[in-house]
């Protein structure tokens, strides 16, 4: 019964009357833009054909042109089905009669005409096991391929015989697609997300408001809709309320039939009627996304798009009296991201909202765009201003393929994410904390946190209680039950803010912090052996370490039996490191650029270099030679990470403190640096093998002329 039933309706899409053309006027037939099949999910395939702008021209003008398509298929290495030439042939009763005497288990011809077809000119035509004269699909075993092409049909006549019929025009066929065996026909697993989305409130004749959106379509989400039906959805919220995706019964905006668009006409919601929608007093926001749906029902959506809001927006939603004055300048600086827009502000902020607040942040203090991590190494978000916060190396993740992005952050944690923000808009500055006591709770703030508690408290960024508590995080059920120590939204915006204004005084500190700094050190800072604690030592030897703007150095690893001598040079954002050993004894030469992220290698006597636009989450860590602890650790707040000094030895004749690095109670890397903040030696792993590194000929200050950073002439 299913069967008679869909070849019923085809047929009654197919039997139409055949525009008459002139023989001169004939349509131009393009060759079809794409076809493809996919596994429907009930034992079927689903063919699915785009067609070029021209086609779709002929058949929805006022006087159409009937055009048809025509199929045809194979099993394996087979034939071609019908591999029909059509050329110089006389047609009695027409191409759809033809086909149906010569073949009746399927519609190998129909007029577009009489198919709906989605904005991106694409129609889907089912077939079923009993069309190719099987019983089922066996898509192990099997390949099934198919083409497609246009036809045109016009009547004239034979001149053998004086008869009058049907001559036909084609075109090109399609390309094959193919499914089965080694072959292809699957669904994309994700989608991008739409970009660029705007919107405005337009009145309607009637004077009807209503919302009109653009937005941009990736071209994977184009190529997407090619092998499946893609649509575009429009999810929306009113004020502090929730987003529609989160309120069961409730529906984002989308057009009818389930298309891909970029662009959409929505009405306001509003519960007292048109005549109440008024956005002085309400705030829409509306955020973009695509879906598919795969044959087993599961539907993949892509990430939700910018937000957009129209209206006067109430960013201060349950927001404390002393916060407004600075919600309000945040606002009106730019600097409170769309996702806390309408959110309320009493609330605890989550590790999503604060890398989305850090970017935000980021981008206006220093007019840069930031740009998403090239390779998402998480799991649990496509977020691009997560990805974008990672690869400034504000924030990491909480595992090596999570991020976590709805888990709240506490006060030490939303200190070293700003802190990682301040460091990534001026690399440079001064961030010694010499000299700044304790908190009275210093105990409790984790060791990786303490440069940076310290140097927001030094800045007046951020402050602790009326004891001087820092309040770093909760230690005990009670606290954690009270929220003690979290970080509220109106809090990290107010810090952003500070942050914002303190940026001229930190880039400014930089100018003279070698002055100041010795200075500070000479009246402040304890002696070797005094009350000094260990982290403060720490936290001295890593700021003298980054402070070195201009310097020279050589080192000499051993690993696996191999020697590997390298060379550093360094000045301002430019590094070059040059290495001579490992198993194949090139000399290879690296040249990196950390305020464009952008590196140039090649071996020595090499005419070519490679250049490479690199993804790491802190320049200054990672490629900075000078830098202590470099990639030993993520240095991300969530990694349970221990940096610490471990004791005293001398190196060569220097002293030097041990500082080791441990991750779960395993030690990864031992480094021993002299007071001057230089590393003298190391012990660690080089791809997961033991390797034993000297320092040597330090050159500190210069000079180093540019021209060392420059490739060689012709490269």
């Amino acid at each position: 019964m299913l069967k008679k039933s869909i070849i019923l309706l085809l047929c009654l899409m197919l039997v139409m009357p055949t525009a008459v053309l002139a023989e001169g006027d004939l349509p131009v037939l393009e060759k079809p833009v794409s076809l493809t099949v996919r596994y429907g999910g009930n034992n079927d395939l689903i063919l699915r054909l785009t067609q070029p702008n021209s086609i779709m021209e002929y058949i929805n003008r006022e006087d159409p042109v009937w055009i048809l398509y025509e199929l045809d298929f194979k099993i394996n290495d087979g034939p071609w089905k019908f591999n029909k030439n059509w050329d110089g042939v006389i047609v009695e009763e027409g191409v759809i009669s033809y086909y149906e005497n010569l073949y009746d288990k399927m519609n190998v011809v129909g007029f577009h005409n009489n198919i709906a077809h989605d904005e991106r000119n694409a129609i889907d035509l089912p077939i079923f096991p009993w069309n190719l004269g099987v019983e089922s699909f066996d898509l192990q075993n099997n390949t099934y391929s198919f083409r497609f092409r246009y036809v045109y049909e016009y009547e004239a006549e034979d001149p053998a015989t004086g008869e009058w019929g049907y001559k036909v025009i084609t075109s090109p066929y399609s390309e094959i697609a193919s499914i089965g065996k080694s072959q292809g026909g699957a669904i994309p697993d994700k989608l991008e997300t739409p970009s660029n989305l705007a919107g405005e409130l337009k009145t309607r004749e009637n004077g009807q408001p209503y919302f009109r959106f653009t937005f941009k379509i990736p071209q994977s989400v184009e190529d997407a809709n090619k092998v499946t039906q893609v649509w575009t959805k429009l999810d929306w919220k009113i004020g502090s309320g929730k987003w529609a995706t989160e309120v069961a019964g409730v529906e984002p905006f989308e057009k009818v039939d389930r298309m891909l668009t970029d662009n959409l006409e929505v009405d306001p919601i509003d519960e007292g009627g048109w005549e109440e929608v008024d956005i002085k007093k309400n705030t829409y926001y509306f955020r973009a996304y695509f879906e598919l749906q795969k044959p087993d029902g599961s539907i993949v959506r892509s990430p939700f798009s910018n937000i957009v809001e129209i209206g006067t927006p109430a960013f201060y939603s349950g927001a404390s009296d002393w916060a407004k004055p600075e919600l309000q300048k945040a606002y009106d600086l730019g600097l409170i991201p769309a996702i806390l827009k309408g959110a309320d502000m009493s609330k605890p902020i989550t590790r999503e909202e604060f890398a989305e607040l850090a970017v935000v942040l980021y981008e206006k203090v220093t007019g840069k765009k930031s740009t998403p991590v090239s390779h998402n190494p998480f799991t649990d978000t496509t977020n691009p201003q997560i990805l974008k916060a990672y690869n400034l190396g504000i924030t990491a993740g909480t595992s090596q393929t999570t991020f976590s992005p709805k888990v709240l952050i506490n006060r030490e944690q939303c200190a070293t994410m700003l802190f990682k923000a301040i460091k990534a808009i001026h690399p440079q500055g001064d961030y010694s904390v010499a000299g700044v006591k304790d908190f009275p709770d210093q105990k409790h703030i984790s060791s990786w946190a303490v440069e940076a508690t310290k140097y927001m408290s030094k800045m007046g960024i951020i402050t602790g209680d009326a004891q001087g508590n820092f309040m770093p995080k909760a230690t005990t059920p009670a606290q954690e039950a009270a929220g003690y120590g979290m970080a509220a939204r109106e809090q990290a915006i107010a810090l952003s803010l500070r942050t914002h204004e303190k940026m001229p005084e930190i880039k400014a500190s930089s100018a003279d912090n070698s002055n100041s700094g010795a200075k500070a050190d000479e009246t402040t800072s304890p002696s070797p052996g005094a009350s000094a604690s260990p982290e403060s030592n720490l936290d001295t030897l890593i700021s003298k370490a980054t402070g070195i703007d201009t310097g020279y150095f050589e080192a000499l690893s051993e690993v696996a039996g191999n020697t590997i001598e390298t060379k550093y040079w360094k000045k301002g954002s430019m590094v070059k490191k040059v290495a001579t050993g490992s198993s194949d004894n090139k000399t290879k030469i690296d040249i990196f650029d950390m305020s464009k992220g952008v590196a140039y290698s090649y071996f020595e006597g090499s005419t070519e270099a490679v250049k490479t636009v690199y993804a790491v989450s802190d320049p200054s860590k990672y490629i900075n030679p000078f830098n202590i602890t470099g990639d030993f650790t993520l240095g991300s707040v969530e990694e349970p990470v221990e940096i610490k000094i471990t004791g005293n030895e001398t190196v060569d004749g220097v002293s030097c403190s041990v500082i080791t690095i441990t991750v779960d109670g395993k030690v990864y890397a031992k480094i021993w640096i002299s007071e001057d903040g230089l590393k003298r030696r190391s012990e660690t792993l080089y791809f997961g093998l033991p390797m034993t590194t000297s320092y040597k000929n330090y050159k500190i200050g210069g000079p180093i002329s540019d021209s060392e950073f420059e490739l060689p002439p012709g490269m």
